[in-house]
């Protein structure tokens, strides 16, 4: 019977270990300026963002927000302080914003025309898994790709455009691109997502192109 007590323990700590250890735990946020709150726009806008949620959840992604919600804000130091910059399972992010480049760099904006609210490479640290940028240009060069920590690594991935993008042709890519995504590679879903598109989609990806983008 002490044999029988011993196998029957050590059985009930592999599934604990299996159960803790091999089920994706990966969580994501989606984010969203204030700016894209006006009346014209934010249809448009919504759509997209809600094919975004939609697709990291698909992917396997826990909802830190909660299932099929984002936030909304044009603060910096929220963003920073309760996702970019906090320990634990935040592998996943997404964000609908400004973006730009000029002088070799690149940023995203939660405020047009305010300095101040740029979010820069230099802001961000983790190590990241799936991350899109959802912002004009913020893609031009690698620099974002590098602090996510997805560019030069197996199964991560920095995506968004790498020019500018209306907001019609991102709402149409994104619901190209849920269709497929996690059904093939990263590179081939996107280019697939953009063939079927009207308007301009400037897709770039740095990191593991042959990579599915599901949760692990």
């Amino acid at each position: 019977m002490k044999n029988v007590k011993k196998i029957s323990a050590i059985i009930c700590l592999l599934i604990m270990f299996i159960n803790t250890s091999c089920f994706a735990t990966d969580e994501f946020r989606a984010f969203k300026t204030y700016d894209y709150e006006a009346a014209d726009i934010v249809d448009t806008v919504n759509t997209a963002v809600s094919f975004a949620v939609w697709t990291f959840q698909d992917l396997g992604y826990i909802n830190a927000n909660g299932t099929n919600t984002y936030s909304v804000t044009n603060d910096k130091a929220y963003l920073l302080d309760n996702w970019i910059r906090t320990s634990g399972n935040n592998y996943g992010f997404y964000i609908y914003a400004h973006g730009g480049y000029a002088n070799n760099t690149v940023w995203f904006n939660l405020k047009k025309g305010t300095e101040a609210t740029r979010v820069y490479p230099s802001d961000i640290s983790g190590n990241w898994h799936l991350v899109f940028l959802d912002s004009c240009s913020a893609l031009a060069i690698n620099d974002f790709a590098v602090k996510f920590k997805t560019d030069g690594y197996s199964n991560r991935a920095t995506l968004g455009w790498y020019d500018t993008v209306t907001h019609s042709a991102s709402a149409e890519w994104w619901g190209h691109f849920n269709a497929v995504a996690g059904s093939t590679n990263i590179r081939s879903a996107c280019l697939a997502a953009a063939d079927q598109c009207q308007g301009s989609t400037p897709i770039r990806i740095y990191g593991d192109k042959t990579w599915s983008g599901r949760a692990w």
